[in-house]
Formats: structure tokens, sequence, C-alpha cells
């Protein structure tokens, strides 16, 4: 009898292990299903943040103009080093039409990215802006109106990332350069031919777009120049790295 019962209590100890078997297959049945959702989200958000860095890389090539009150020029850019991580990048900026003398040119730029390294607030006072210039162009940017309030605090800083689709620069021309073999033939404090680039950009840049939008200052110069380029898919350029 004694024995039965010990049986008895195993066979019900077994069936209630195995029940416990059943319910942690299905609770973990459950938890799968909840997940998946999950990661699937969490893999499209990858993919757009793949499609959204696309643009923003070396030997990017762009088009379209700039708009200096009635007149429109062709402009081209083409991004020669892009550096995310020091906030830094730099190529050519191509201009079509200015003068007689000079149909067209071309300069050299360095830009700042705006985020820890750079703020929304000009720091070269060689470049003649000041906090309210600086003010005046970036709230043209829909996009920067959400920092508007905060720019000013003196712990303010924009938090860069590279995945966000607005970007954020200063681009300077630094000189310009010949036509054959890109060598220096001019600083940027010198006007040529009746051409100056002393002024600099303010740049609002799209990823997922790949759209540049820019506004030319320079205290001689007309106020609020638009610059309007669109990524060029079907050119690139070399590139080279800054050791």
């Amino acid at each position: 009898m004694n024995y039965l019962n010990k049986f008895s209590d195993q066979v019900q100890l077994m069936e209630r292990a195995e029940d416990n078997k059943v319910v942690k297959e299905r609770i973990s049945m459950k938890n799968i299903s909840q997940v998946q959702p999950s990661f699937e989200k969490e893999l499209s958000k990858m993919r757009l943040l793949t499609l959204q860095t696309s643009f923003l890389r070396s030997g990017a090539y762009f088009i379209g103009t700039q708009q200096s009150g009635k007149a429109l020029y062709e402009v081209s850019v083409n991004f020669q080093h892009v550096n995310p991580k020091d906030s830094f990048l730099c190529g050519y900026l191509h201009i079509q039409g200015l003068t007689k003398d000079n149909s067209s040119l071309t300069t050299y730029f360095e830009g700042e990215i705006i985020g820890p390294k750079y703020g929304f607030i000009t720091k070269r006072p060689e470049w003649g802006s000041t906090e309210k210039i600086d003010l005046q162009h970036w709230i043209r940017f829909q996009a920067f109106r959400p920092f508007a309030k905060n720019i000013k605090k003196p712990d303010f800083k924009c938090k860069y990332e590279l995945f966000k689709d607005h970007v954020f620069m200063r681009w300077k021309e630094m000189y310009i350069v010949s036509k054959n073999d890109n060598e220096q033939v001019s600083d940027y404090g010198i006007a040529l031919n009746g051409i100056s680039y002393a002024g600099f950009y303010y740049i609002c840049f799209q990823q997922s777009m790949g759209n540049i939008s820019g506004i030319y200052y320079h205290k001689n110069s007309e106020q609020f120049q638009q610059l309007t380029l669109q990524h060029d898919g079907n050119r690139t350029f070399s590139k080279f790295e800054f050791r």
C-alpha cells in the first residue's frame, strides 16, 4: 500500500513537472512573439539610419544653384574628406557665371559640423559674424528652430548624432584653386578680379534626401544669398585622407 502511494505521488510529481514544462514553453513562445515585432522595428530603424548617412561621405557630389538677388548661378560641390568624429569635412565648391573675367571659379572649403566640438555661435572673429548675425541666419532653417531658445545658454551643447536627419554646418572657403592642378592661387581674404569669397555659409544638410540648404554671409555682400544643392548619385569624385 505504501508502495502504491509512493508511486502515485511520483506520477503526480511527473505530471506536474510536465504541466510546468508546457506552461514554460507557452510563456517562452509568447515572449518570442512579443520580442519579434520589436526586433523587426529595430531592424527597420537600422535600415533607415543606414539610408540617412549614405550622402554624408567622402567623394559625394552635389549640384544646384546659388541665388543672389535676381542672379542665379550654377553650383557644384564635392566632398573630399568627411570625418564626423572630428566634426570636420572639406571639399571643393565650383560656381559658374560670376563675372566676365571669371566665368567659373573653384574654391577649396573646410567645414565645421555643429555638435559637441562646434556650437551654433560662430567662435571665429575673423569671419565677421556675431551672435545676433548667427541667430538671424540659423533661424531661417525650420529644422533649427527647436534649438533656438537654448543656444544662448553657456552650457548648451548640440548633441551631434550622425543618425539624425538634419545636420548643421558652417562652410568656409579658404582659397581659390587653379583649374588644372587644384593649387592654391589666392588667400580667402583677397578679392580676385572683383570676386570676394571672404564670407562663409550656414548649412543645413538633410541626410535622408541628400538635400543641402545654405545661406551665405559676408558683411559687404548681399544678405541671405540662398544655396540649394541636391545629391547627384551619377557622379562621384576621388577623395584623399588626412593622416
